[in-house]
C-alpha cells in the first residue's frame, strides 16, 4: 500500500490526541496546500488554476501581487489572501470544524468595497447561511468544487509537456484531496482494500472519512431511513471490513427489526452489498429470525423471491450473481453478544441460481437450526471483486447500489408485519 505521506502535501499529523486541534491542522494545511500550488503553478508561467478559480467566484483575472497566509487583521484572522491588482480575496477554510457566521462577520470589516471573501467549507448547506449576511462581497465554495475545477484543469494539461511540473503538482493535490476525503465520494481507491493486507495506522483515518463520505452520497441517493457507519476494530485482519448499515423505513418499532437492514461492505478481496436478517432464534417466532423461519415453511413465497432476482440478473447478464450466506452470531469475548462485541462465523454459502426446489429451502431452514451459545445471521449479497473498474465509478456504483436494493427488498418485506 502506498504510504499516503509520499504525497507532496499530505503531512505527519502532532501527538495531540484533541480532535480539534487535529481538525485545525488539516484546515491549516489543506488551505496552506491550495495557496502553494497557486503561487507555485504561477511561478512557471501556468495560471489556468487560479484563472479558473477568480472566474468561478465572479472576479476579473489581473495580475497577482502576492500570495499570503495567516492573514491578522482587527479581531480577524483570514486563512489566506490572493493579493490582486486592485483588490484582495480573502480566504477563510473550514474542512471538519463548522462554519461560524460571527467569524465571517469579523472577517467582512476589514474588506474594502471591492474586496471578496472567499469561504471554502466542505458542506454546500453552508452557501445558503451565508447568503443570511446579505453581503455581496462574500462567495461560496465547497471543497468538491475545488476538486472539479482542479480536476478539470488537470486534463487539459497533464500530456503538455510544457505544463509538465503544474501537472504533477495538479496530480499530488487531486490525491491529497481524495486522500483526507475532500471531495464528495468518487469511488474507492486500490489503497482502500489493501489496508486490511497491510495495515497502516497513517491510512486508517482516511479509510474511515472514505466510508463516511459514502455513507453521506447513500443519503443523498436512497430514500432510506437511518445510515450509521460502523466501527473499524482495533484488531485489523484480512477478514475485518468496514460497513455502512442503511435502515429500511416502515419497519416494525422494535429495535430487533430496525437492525435488519441494508449494509455496504468493504474488505480486503472485495465491495459487498447486503441484506441482512438478523436478531432471534427459529424458536422465538416474534424475532426477525423466527418470523422469516417460519415464513418459508411454505417455500413458494421465497422460491418465488430467488427465481425473480435470477431472472432479472440473467436478463442484464449480470456479473455479479447474489449469493445467500447463513452465519452463526457469536461473541467476540464472553458468553453474551453486545453490541461491538459480535462476530459472524460464516457456515454455507449458496448462489440464488442454485435455490431451485422445496427440498432446498428446507435445507435452509435445517441450518438456521442453530444450538448453543450462538444464533442465525442471513446475509444476500452482490459482490463485487476487487480491481472492478465500477468501485472507481460513482455513478456507476451508486446506481448498482441502487438497484441492488431494490432487487433485495423483498427479502426484508418478508419480516415485515
Amino acid at each position: 500500500m502506498r504510504d499516503p505521506h509520499q504525497n507532496i502535501f499530505y503531512y505527519y499529523r502532532g501527538p495531540s490526541s484533541e480532535k480539534n486541534k487535529h481538525d485545525i491542522q488539516v484546515e491549516d494545511n489543506t488551505t496552506k496546500s491550495l495557496i502553494n500550488m497557486l503561487e507555485y503553478c504561477r511561478s512557471v508561467d501556468y495560471q489556468g488554476l487560479l484563472d479558473g478559480l477568480l472566474k468561478h467566484i465572479r472576479v476579473p483575472a489581473s495580475s497577482v501581487i502576492s500570495f499570503r497566509l495567516q492573514i491578522h487583521g482587527n479581531g480577524s484572522r483570514p486563512d489566506a489572501l490572493i493579493n490582486l491588482t486592485g483588490r484582495k480575496v480573502f480566504i477563510e477554510s473550514k474542512v471538519q470544524a463548522v462554519l461560524d457566521l460571527d467569524q465571517v462577520s469579523r472577517h467582512l470589516r476589514i474588506l474594502s468595497p471591492s474586496d471578496i471573501l472567499l469561504v471554502i467549507t466542505n458542506n454546500k448547506d453552508d452557501e445558503t447561511k451565508l447568503k443570511s449576511l446579505g453581503d455581496s462581497r462574500i462567495r461560496f465554495m465547497a471543497w468538491g468544487e475545488i476538486y472539479s475545477l482542479a480536476n478539470q484543469i488537470y486534463g487539459q494539461i497533464k500530456s503538455d509537456k510544457k505544463h509538465k511540473h503544474s501537472s504533477i503538482l495538479l496530480q499530488h493535490f487531486l490525491e491529497y484531496l481524495e486522500v483526507v476525503t475532500l471531495t464528495e465520494f468518487n469511488g474507492f481507491r486500490e489503497e482502500d482494500f489493501e489496508f486490511f493486507i497491510e495495515y497502516d495506522k497513517h491510512y486508517l483515518p482516511i479509510l474511515k472519512k472514505q466510508i463516511e463520505s459514502l455513507a453521506d452520497a447513500i443519503k443523498k441517493e436512497v430514500p432510506h431511513g437511518l445510515v450509521k457507519v460502523g466501527n473499524i476494530p482495533k484488531d485489523i485482519t484480512k477478514e475485518t471490513t468496514a460497513w455502512v448499515a442503511i435502515q429500511q423505513k416502515d419497519l416494525p418499532k422494535r429495535k430487533l427489526f430496525q437492525q435488519c437492514n441494508f449494509t455496504l461492505q468493504i474488505g480486503s478481496d472485495a465491495f459487498y452489498i447486503n441484506a441482512v436478517l438478523r436478531n432471534g432464534r427459529v424458536e422465538n417466532k416474534n424475532t426477525p429470525i423466527g418470523v422469516f423461519y417460519n415464513k418459508i415453511k411454505e417455500p413458494a413465497l421465497i422460491l418465488s423471491f430467488f427465481r425473480n432476482l435470477n431472472t432479472a440478473e440473467r436478463k442484464r447478464n449480470e456479473q455479479h450473481k447474489s449469493v445467500l450466506r447463513i452465519y452463526e452470531r457469536l461473541p467476540r469475548y464472553g458468553t453474551r453478544i453486545r453490541p461491538g462485541n459480535e462476530k459472524w462465523q460464516k457456515i454455507f454459502a449458496i448462489r440464488i441460481d442454485q435455490i431451485n426446489t422445496p427440498d432446498d429451502i428446507a435445507y435452509l431452514r435445517k441450518l438456521l437450526e442453530i444450538k448453543g451459545s450462538a444464533s442465525p445471521g442471513i446475509h444476500l449479497s452482490r459482490e463485487i471483486s476487487r480491481g472492478n473498474p465500477l468501485l472507481r465509478d460513482k455513478t456507476k456504483l451508486i446506481e448498482e447500489i441502487k438497484r441492488t436494493f431494490v432487487e433485495f427488498e423483498p427479502l426484508l418485506r418478508m419480516i415485515k408485519k
